[in-house]
């Protein structure tokens, strides 16, 4: 079990996230298993440290919003003019009212919170950080065997968190 620090559970969420992909309605269970894992993981590790701005470690009380939303897709495919849709924009501006630190999950998300700083004057600070839409398993060679191995491994949390981390020391 992972421990971490909540003084107050009714504590002040001042950090939000957006991803630059939604959870496609076939992935559903895919992605939330990855936002169960990883982003708890991830949250887990911010509160020991930054437990003023990262309270919990459920990614249930953060403000969350993705770079454009499922029927903005035309063909499995995304344009960043569809991005900049003042619709899609204000969608965003929307869910994450209230935050001070929005942190970005890839470069169309990174592109849509700039967009929508620059369209409605947007006061807040951005993180950015990788994707963190793959599962982070990797394949590891055995010392003394040729076969690969299936390992469960938090390498993605940790480079992610070391990016977080640098940007909030600034």
């Amino acid at each position: 079990m992972i421990e971490y620090k909540m003084e107050n559970i009714n504590d002040v969420i001042q950090v939000g996230f957006i991803f630059s992909y939604p959870p496609s309605i076939a992935e559903k269970g895919k992605s939330n298993k990855i936002m169960n894992s990883q982003l708890n993981h991830l949250l887990c590790k911010l509160n020991r440290k930054y437990d003023q701005l990262f309270p919990n470690c459920n990614y249930n009380v953060y403000p969350i919003t993705y770079a454009y939303s499922n029927s903005l897709q035309v063909n499995g495919a995304i344009d960043l003019n569809l991005i900049s849709q003042e619709n899609n924009l204000k969608r965003i501006k929307t869910d994450l009212k209230g935050v001070n630190i929005i942190i970005c999950f890839g470069e169309k998300a990174h592109f849509a919170l700039k967009k929508v700083i620059e369209v409605y004057d947007f006061n807040i600070r951005i993180i950015k950080a990788k994707n963190m839409n793959q599962p982070y398993c990797r394949s590891i060679k055995k010392l003394d065997e040729k076969t690969s191995v299936r390992v469960r491994s938090n390498f993605k949390v940790l480079d992610i968190y070391k990016e977080i981390e640098k940007q909030l020391n600034i």
